[in-house]
């Protein structure tokens, strides 16, 4: 039941931040997570 509510509240902040425009493109995310992808 615990691990239902923590996905339930990480799809609750990424809906949040569609709505507020928090997002990166692909792109983006790649270029800055380039350094742990090594």
């Amino acid at each position: 039941m615990q691990q239902r509510m923590q996905i339930l509240e990480g799809v609750t902040r990424g809906e949040q931040a569609i709505k507020n425009k928090e997002t990166l493109s692909n792109s983006s995310a790649k270029e800055k997570m380039n350094k742990w992808l090594k």
